[in-house]
């Protein structure tokens, strides 16, 4: 081994600690994870009528500037043609 794992190697012939060797769950902690999981999931879906995953002020842009092209009005932005957008872009 390198001197980098010097000091987070166990010296040879000492035991590991038992709370830190690797032990199978038990049936009812699967059970409380699975359900955490599917809570959390489930709290997600119910956010997503209030909070988006993505932000709309990428695509706003884009489409004000599609429009832009195709109106040929480079001066005044617009949500659709004859709405404009005196918003900070």
């Amino acid at each position: 081994m390198t001197v980098f794992f010097k000091g987070f190697l166990p010296a040879q012939g000492v035991q590991s600690s038992p709370r830190l060797s690797r032990r199978p769950l038990a049936r009812h902690e699967r059970a409380f994870l699975w359900c955490a999981c599917v809570a959390l999931l489930g709290l997600r879906g119910v956010a997503m009528f209030t909070l988006p995953l993505m932000d709309t002020t990428e695509a706003r842009y884009a489409e004000i500037a599609r429009i832009m092209v195709e109106s040929g009005d480079w001066i005044t932005p617009q949500f659709s043609l004859g709405v404009p957008f005196w918003g900070k872009p």
